[in-house]
């Protein structure tokens, strides 16, 4: 995942991005929200938090929310706004969200936004008033996602489970597939984090548990691996390659840490 400065979405720096999110935008400048809009155009998927565009980078507030015609390309509006302590998104029967049924309730935080849906989109969940909470259209050659609510800040706060599956589902749906898997026992407080270069990489592999684990590291990367060596030791490494993957083997010591140097075939 990268952070992308709002003022570097305009030009080229969108398109090597299959998904964009929009956490918590009720401030964007118009020339922010231009540029979703071509990068929706182009055939991007956007997902943005409730009160998008709100106000302007001076602080003016929009007549309509979403803001600078982000309305149309979002395929929905703001009819009311109300705080709700834990607001819960139920997944509707038409949502085809990979991972995610018909009927699940997704943990969001602040306020439920009831949308308005427009000509062409379609709700993919509601809050438990029946307020329409998340709505997706099409624009253009790609696809928006408008969601009523703060899953984001609910995240923060709770890491609850079913709202890490909707920003993974929302991914998945948009194409996206990740670089780096983890499995094994005793790995779901393992961490990696990678070094990146066009001839090397190094893999950091962090295990934040008291107990012991048995990771496989699976990486997906765009060259062949020529040599793989452990950085404290000097050690080659063993690597396997299942289809397209590179994959990695260790039992880990509770607390421990390994770094391995990978090189370019």
């Amino acid at each position: 995942m990268d952070f992308v400065h709002p003022g570097a979405l305009g030009g080229d720096h969108l398109t090597p991005y299959k998904i964009l999110f929009l956490p918590y935008p009720v401030m964007l400048a118009e020339s922010a929200a231009a540029a979703v809009k071509e990068y929706v155009a182009q055939g991007g998927t956007v997902v943005a938090e409730a009160r998008l565009a709100w106000n302007d980078e001076r602080g003016f507030a929009s007549p309509v929310i979403p803001g600078f015609g982000l309305d149309q390309v979002f395929g929905a509006r703001e009819m009311l706004i109300r705080p709700e302590p834990e607001p819960r998104l139920i997944i509707q029967p038409s949502t085809d969200l990979p991972g995610i049924n018909a009927g699940e309730s997704i943990v969001a935080a602040a306020f439920e936004e009831d949308l308005v849906p427009l000509t062409g989109s379609r709700v993919l969940a509601r809050f438990p008033g029946g307020g329409a909470a998340m709505v997706e259209n099409t624009y253009g050659r790609g696809k928006t996602v408008l969601v009523g609510s703060f899953p984001g800040l609910a995240y923060q706060r709770k890491h609850d489970p079913s709202t890490r599956q909707l920003f993974l589902s929302l991914a998945e749906a948009a194409g996206v597939t990740p670089e780096v898997e983890v499995s094994g026992p005793g790995t779901s407080q393992l961490e990696v984090r990678r070094l990146v270069s066009s001839h090397e990489q190094f893999i950091c592999v962090f295990t934040h548990s008291s107990d012991p684990a048995q990771a496989t590291v699976s990486l997906r990367l765009p060259w062949k691996v020529k040599e793989a060596s452990d950085v404290v030791t000097k050690q080659d490494v063993p690597v396997q390659s299942e289809g397209e993957a590179t994959v990695l083997h260790k039992d880990l010591a509770p607390d421990a840490i390994w770094v391995v140097r990978l090189g370019r075939q």
